[in-house]
């Protein structure tokens, strides 16, 4: 077996063919605020700096009665301390909300590339570490439809 690079840089780019999402019968979720109905689920979304997306107040309707599923859920909720299992290793994990932020590592998305042309990206502003506002109206972030009420 020949030994090649580890990340692939010898490997020739793959031809991707277009994939165009549609909706002719219009969309099936409606958006109020930060409150978003799809099918039988009512759910609130919104961005902490901290834990990242936040779904919260989830319930599904049950024939018309309302069921809460979920009070919030979170990736902070999420997280596995993945690292050494050596003594130096164990107190410090890799992945951990509280050292980065998931909310702050989140990136600015482009339609057509990182998302369907036609995807609704709702605006988001979230404190960064010294408690300024961090992005505005103008920018969308990699948790497509986030907003955070109130900041």
């Amino acid at each position: 077996m020949q030994s090649r690079p580890y990340d692939g840089r010898d490997r020739e780019p793959v031809a991707h063919k277009p994939l165009d999402i549609t909706e002719p019968e219009g969309k099936n979720y409606t958006i109020t605020g930060n409150m978003i109905h799809w099918q039988n689920w009512d759910f609130h979304l919104s961005l902490d700096s901290r834990v990242g997306p936040v779904i919260s107040t989830v319930t599904f309707n049950d024939n018309g009665k309302k069921r809460q599923v979920m009070y919030e859920g979170s990736l902070g909720g999420m997280i596995v301390p993945y690292g050494d299992p050596t003594w130096a290793g164990t107190s410090r994990p890799i992945l951990d909300s509280g050292d980065y932020g998931m909310g702050t590592l989140t990136s600015p998305l482009v339609r057509g590339k990182d998302v369907p042309s036609n995807a609704v990206l709702l605006n988001q502003t979230i404190p960064d570490y010294t408690g300024a506002p961090y992005g505005d109206s103008a920018s969308h972030r990699n948790l497509r439809t986030l907003r955070r009420a109130g900041v």
